[in-house]
């Protein structure tokens, strides 16, 4: 998991950065390779400083320019990978990582997982409001397996040993 959050954006191109659900859905179909299930789960996603909070997906929009008012991260286990954060730094010029994998709370609650990205600084997942249509948008299938494959050579390539 650690490998291919590091490799993620080595070999997927940097224009894809705020499409979550094929980001999510091309690291799920890596995993995939290597035998280790994983599925797409929605959250919202919310910045929070001390100036101000920042909130990402699910914000009662709706669909708006093609665009999906939601946001979906890949779950493994007790894993959440995001490939997506990028929408701060865009939208709210607040640097994030490219891509955070933190582990989610093992209580059940509204809140799934929480990571500091930076000085005063701190990314929560939250489930979607209870309303909020969860289904993402289906991305192409081409664009999903060769970039999968990408990422499962880039992965082989660093370390030959994760060979299924």
């Amino acid at each position: 998991m650690h490998h291919l959050a590091h490799a993620f954006y080595a070999c997927i191109p940097a224009d894809l950065q705020t499409y979550c659900v094929l980001t999510a859905e091309i690291a799920r179909r890596a995993l995939a390779h290597f035998g280790l299930t994983s599925h797409l789960e929605p959250c919202q996603l919310w910045c929070v400083t001390s100036q101000a909070n920042y909130a990402v997906g699910f914000l009662g929009r709706g669909a708006r320019s093609h665009k999906w008012d939601g946001h979906v991260v890949c779950r493994v286990g007790p894993w959440l990978l995001d490939t997506a954060l990028f929408h701060f730094e865009r939208e709210f010029s607040l640097p994030v990582p490219r891509v955070a994998l933190v582990r989610s709370f093992a209580v059940p609650t509204q809140a799934l997982a929480r990571a500091t990205v930076g000085p005063d600084r701190d990314v929560w997942w939250l489930r979607p409001p209870g309303d909020a249509p969860t289904t993402p948008p289906v991305e192409p299938e081409a664009l999903i397996t060769q970039h999968a494959q990408r990422l499962v050579e880039r992965l082989l390539a660093i370390d030959p040993l994760m060979r299924p």
